[in-house]
């Protein structure tokens, strides 16, 4: 599959499926999201995308903001743009060292 970008918007309806089957692109370098994940996708699945240039994430959860230290340090080599568009300070939520 040559999908180099994805923008997965919609609340709701993203899904640990179909995450998954996105993280397998071998060229996708850009991932868009709904970061809301409850009741639909396992956090911990964004931690298999290490080929990212640029991921945006919108309202994201408290668990998934968890993640993104550990997402940094998996895609430190690749990821040149991170966006977290939230509705609250993320403040003393996220520590990256």
């Amino acid at each position: 599959m040559n999908l180099q970008a994805c923008v997965w918007t919609r609340d709701g309806t993203l899904n640990s499926a179909i995450l998954e089957e996105l993280s397998k692109c071998p060229q996708l370098d850009s991932l868009e999201i709904n970061g809301k994940h409850t009741y639909s996708f396992d956090p911990l699945l964004l931690l298999n995308f290490h080929r990212l240039r640029r991921l945006q994430v919108i309202m994201p959860s408290g668990e998934v903001i968890k993640v993104v230290p550990s997402l940094l340090i998996g895609s430190s080599n690749t990821l040149e743009s991170l966006s977290l568009i939230c509705r609250v300070s993320l403040q003393n939520s996220v520590s990256v060292t």
